[in-house]
């Protein structure tokens, strides 16, 4: 199966497998499922920080769903650290390639949006949490309203429907990611054959 038929057939199924978790019976690991197939996938499709990352989120969910909130914080935290790599990487690359990175403008709006939630979690949720307790997370902008809205719904007061909110956010940035990063690659690989 080519890379192109590989990455169609991991988004469909991620989709099916994502959509177990919504349906109103319980099957059990069905919120680790999606990003274990990532995981696997991962190995065809990624570099190696995207695999750790799937990796480590799949642990984070299955955590989650043991209700083990540190571990699970703990393993999206080597998750996103993992996203960072590969993110600081792929500029780098480009750089050394001699590509034209993004405006500044797309900075400064991601870097504006970053600060105004950070101040909104410091201001309404970092209060409310216990002493110790991993508080804020960082990411992509699915992922801080995914962690924002965890921590919003554990420590400040209780959000109608939140764990759909959380999950359809979660699933929809993994998704992105990994796409984006599939055709990243594949791209690079055909430029640099050709």
């Amino acid at each position: 199966m080519d890379k192109k038929k590989l990455l169609v057939a991991t988004v469909v199924a991620f989709l099916v497998l994502a959509l177990l978790y919504f349906l109103p019976i319980r099957i059990p690991f069905d919120q680790v499922f999606p990003m274990a197939l990532l995981f696997v996938a991962g190995f065809a499709l990624q570099s190696w920080p995207l695999i750790a990352a799937a990796l480590f989120s799949a642990i984070g969910d299955y955590f989650g769903m043991e209700n083990q909130f540190l571990p699970q914080m703990g393993s999206f935290a080597v998750a996103q650290c993992c996203f960072i790599g590969y993110f600081l990487s792929r500029a780098w690359k480009k750089k050394q390639a001699g590509e034209k990175q993004a405006g500044g403008l797309w900075f400064a709006v991601v870097t504006l949006f970053a600060v105004a939630l950070y101040y909104w979690a410091s201001e309404h949720i970092i209060p409310c949490a216990p002493e110790g307790v991993v508080r804020t997370g960082t990411g992509s902008l699915l992922f801080v309203f995914s962690d924002g809205l965890i921590a919003y719904n554990m420590f400040v007061t209780r959000v109608p429907h939140a764990g759909k909110w959380i999950m359809v956010t979660y699933f929809l940035a993994q998704l992105l990611i990994f796409v984006r990063a599939a055709l990243d690659k594949q791209g690079r690989r055909r430029l640099s054959a050709s």
